[in-house]
């Protein structure tokens, strides 16, 4: 090979490798970055032994937040409401028959699936996390609805039941205290 032809293949490839070096960047950055609040959420859902790992806990993640953020919550107070209810195990029942991270009942979910125009959701589908956080933010969006925007009345409200807040103002607020100090510690972390 003569030099004129080394210089080509070297200027070639030089163009070649910066074409494609804009292209894999254009290609990498359709890819979102986790932002700070996804990594925060994670790192602690790992610290609590949460079930979900790898990318679908990712995705959980991501699902999360923004279905919070669509109706209007702070991703930190769902997962407040999460730790008080479930201590973060998507198979847990109670022994009032709530099922899940948020601890729905059945009755409640399908009055939210028929309100939001959802499918149907059955006992079996409130064990899927992803179902179970969609429904129960949904759930506390339409108690805000019925109990005005106090963080303590919606947390009472879901705790007793908005019939049971209605017809007596005193509910305990033992419950709504448990899930705001979880909330305020959670906080800290962001």
């Amino acid at each position: 090979m003569n030099k004129k032809s080394n210089s080509f293949n070297v200027v070639t490839l030089v163009m070649l490798s910066v074409v494609l070096g804009f292209s894999l960047t254009s290609i990498n950055s359709n890819i979102p970055a986790k932002t700070r609040l996804e990594g925060q959420m994670e790192e602690y859902l790992e610290k609590q032994a949460f079930s979900l790992t790898g990318n679908i806990r990712s995705h959980f993640v991501s699902h999360l937040i923004a279905t919070a953020k669509d109706h209007q919550f702070d991703p930190w107070l769902i997962l407040a409401i999460i730790k008080v209810e479930s201590s973060f195990k998507s198979h847990v029942v109670s022994n009032r028959g709530a099922i899940g991270l948020l601890q729905l009942k059945t009755i409640a979910a399908k009055e939210v699936s028929i309100k939001f125009n959802e499918k149907n959701v059955g006992r079996h589908e409130l064990f899927n996390p992803f179902i179970n956080v969609k429904i129960g933010i949904q759930y506390l969006s339409c108690l805000r609805n019925q109990v005005g925007r106090d963080q303590s009345r919606i947390l009472a409200a879901y705790n007793a039941g908005p019939t049971m807040l209605k017809q007596n103002a005193g509910v305990s607020s033992g419950y709504a205290f448990k899930v705001l100090r979880a909330y305020r510690e959670l906080s800290k972390k962001s």
